[in-house]
């Protein structure tokens, strides 16, 4: 386990419950130490997607790691340096499309979403049993059912 504590205290806002046995810094996902016993902090959604570039966290090992996509540029330094907040991630697509990828070579098309909390999502999560647009498993349970559809 690590030498940082675990947030019990529900004091600080950068904490993250990763299970309802487990809750751990932002800083502690994804760092490849597992903080909680089931591991969740190491299996949380944001891990899915790290940068290929990495840096210092504030809160951790202080040893360069990746870190998710999702907090780049989002408005808090990650990063002892604050790299993570300078627009220099790789990037991909435009204008509602446009997001932050893994590396230069990461750039698929994706789904719109007219619905829910996203703008867009990647197709290889399209049917997933998630309504990460608010309409898109409907649209696959239509879509298998419908026989001309992937002849």
């Amino acid at each position: 386990m690590s030498d940082y504590p675990l947030c019990d205290d529900g004091l600080d806002q950068l904490c993250v419950a990763t299970s309802p046995s487990c809750t751990v810094h932002k800083h502690l996902l994804c760092d490849g130490t597992p903080d909680c016993t089931d591991n969740t902090d190491e299996n949380n959604d944001v891990c899915q997607s790290l940068a290929e570039k990495s840096c210092s966290r504030r809160v951790g090992s202080g040893l360069e790691q990746e870190i998710p996509l999702s907090w780049l540029t989002d408005g808090f330094e990650d990063c002892l340096n604050g790299v993570d907040e300078h627009d220099t991630w790789p990037t991909c697509g435009e204008a509602q499309t446009e997001r932050y990828v893994r590396n230069n070579s990461d750039c698929e098309n994706v789904f719109l979403c007219h619905h829910g909390a996203s703008d867009f999502i990647e197709f290889d999560q399209l049917c997933d049993g998630l309504e990460t647009c608010g309409n898109e498993n409907k649209i696959c349970q239509e879509s298998f059912q419908s026989s001309d559809v992937f002849q």
